[in-house]
Formats: C-alpha cells, structure tokens, sequence
C-alpha cells in the first residue's frame, strides 16, 4: 500500500511538473531571420532566372523579326514594288540604339521604315558605328552578296543571335 502511495505521488508529481513547466509557445527572433534569409535567397534567384529568360525572349522576337522584315524586303523585291530593289539596312550606332530599317532604291537613301533596337540588345555585326546593307535585287529577290548580321544581349555578349543571307535568297537564323 505504501508502494501504491509512493508511485501515485510521483506520478501526479510528474504531471504537476509536466504542466508548468516552460515549452516554447514560438519561434525564436533567429529562427524567423533565418527563413526570411532563405526566402529572399530563393527569390531573388528566381527573379535573375526570369529576368535572364525575359531578355532571351526579346532577343529570339527580335532576331524573328529582322528576319521578317528582310523576307518582306525581298517579297517586294520579287513583285518589283516601287519598281525597284529593296534592302534592309543594319546599323551599328556608337552612340545611341542600334537600328535596322527597310528600304528601296539602288542604294540606302531614305528608310522606308525603321525599327530601333530594344536597348539590352546591341549588333556585333554590324559593330558599333558600321553599317551592312542587304539589298534584293527586283524580280529575281536575290541578294547581291550573301551576308550575317549578328544581334547579341547587351550585358551578356555570349548570348547571340545570327541572321544569315544566303546568296541564292535563303534567309535564316
């Protein structure tokens, strides 16, 4: 009987200690910096995967729509609209956004249109202050020289884009 006294005081003991005693109700202030940290490391690692495939997209749009725009240079060649030849004009600026620009005639004279680089993106070929012309020649839409124009990222060279001009009229990148 003793006994059976002497468990039950310590089991109630036990609980009576059990139930004061201090358990974290939280989370410490060094445990919730420590997930804010890792969780702005993660996002920003997010943010530069976006951003990097945000600029690839601008560049593959662009380098789709010079092509375009060279395939519309040498449709109108073709048709003899304007009964002349058509070109495209690619141009280096040094100081300022590089273009491309659509036109008629013999030689670059006048744009017909023009269309300015997006300002991450720059030419390589062209280089800066240069200027390639690729000119169609009416009725047959062939060029006069096969040609590559090269538009690359501007804060990261290696990542490029090259249209090329072959000189029986294909065109491709």
């Amino acid at each position: 009987m003793n006994h059976e006294l002497g468990i039950k005081s310590r089991v109630r003991n036990s609980l009576f200690l059990i139930h004061n005693s201090r358990i974290p109700k939280g989370f410490t202030l060094i445990e919730v910096l420590l997930v804010i940290g890792v969780m702005a490391l993660v996002v920003g690692i997010g943010f530069m995967s976006l951003s990097g495939a945000r600029q690839t997209a601008v560049l593959d749009g662009t380098a789709r729509h010079m092509v375009a725009v060279l395939r519309n240079a040498q449709a109108r060649a073709i048709a003899e609209q304007a009964k002349a030849n058509w070109g495209v004009r690619f141009a280096g600026v040094a100081a300022g956004d590089d273009y491309y620009a659509l036109w008629s005639g013999e030689e670059f004279v006048t744009a017909t249109s023009t269309v300015f680089l997006s300002p991450i993106l720059e030419f390589s070929d062209p280089v800066a202050g240069a200027v390639k012309d690729v000119r169609f020649t009416k009725l047959t839409g062939i060029p006069a020289a096969s040609a590559s124009v090269t538009v690359r990222l501007a804060r990261n060279p290696g990542v490029n884009r090259t249209i090329v001009v072959s000189s029986q009229g294909a065109i491709s990148f």
